[in-house]
């Protein structure tokens, strides 16, 4: 799956709070592929400070900071 079909996949998430067996439907696959695949993108758009001022997830995006 290419980057960007990830990032859109993972932005749909965020923004239209999908869950992750419809979106992995959507794109024929398991919810937990899906899940692998959105929370990586979010470990790099969460290492972007610029991230957090575009999501009302700000508490979730925060728990998954590691330190």
């Amino acid at each position: 799956m290419s980057i960007e079909d990830r990032l859109v996949m993972t932005l749909r998430y965020l923004y239209e709070n999908r869950t992750y067996h419809s979106i992995g439907a959507e794109y024929n696959m398991v919810d937990t592929t899906a899940l692998r695949n959105i929370r990586s993108i979010e470990d790099i758009l969460i290492k972007n400070n610029n991230f957090n001022n575009l999501t009302n997830k700000n508490i979730f995006l925060k728990r998954r900071i590691k330190k």
